[in-house]
């Protein structure tokens, strides 16, 4: 036999999975933080939308991996740890808060309404940290599901 060079396949997604896990919970705290302290552009808030998208589809990619279950449980030396289970709370909460924008963004039916053109420019839309409370929420129970 030969000296296995490379991880399993299994070994490179719960990798994965726990890095995209760690700053998605570290970005998701930082705009909680800044949201609760200033007003916040509209980027941001769609910035925190295509992350969570992008989030989503990797989860879901990395929670397909053949044998991640039982691995997972290797692991952390934890026969009980449902990995799945865990991803799927973790994509659930995300949904929440891609759904908490997709609901609140103001919109004109079909186009979003993020910037105005003025005399001197483009200027963009800013939230209040009244009108971003249910996205901190919706951040802050995502924060919850990952340790």
């Amino acid at each position: 036999m030969a000296f296995p060079a490379t991880n399993s396949s299994q070994a490179v997604a719960l990798e994965k999975a726990q890095e995209l896990a760690g700053l998605i919970k570290e970005r998701s705290t930082n705009y909680v933080s800044a949201m609760q302290a200033d007003d916040v552009s509209a980027n941001v808030v769609l910035e925190i939308y295509r992350q969570c998208i992008n989030a989503n589809e990797e989860f879901n990619e990395i929670k397909a991996t053949p044998g991640i279950a039982a691995y997972a449980q290797e692991q952390f030396e934890d026969i009980g740890l449902d990995i799945v289970a865990e991803f799927n709370t973790m994509i659930a909460a995300i949904d929440s808060v891609v759904s908490w924008i997709s609901t609140n963004f103001p919109d004109d039916g079909t186009y979003i309404l993020k910037d105005i053109l003025t005399p001197t420019g483009v200027s963009v839309r800013t939230f209040t940290p009244g009108q971003t409370a249910g996205l901190r929420d919706a951040l802050t129970a995502l924060i919850a599901t990952i340790d």
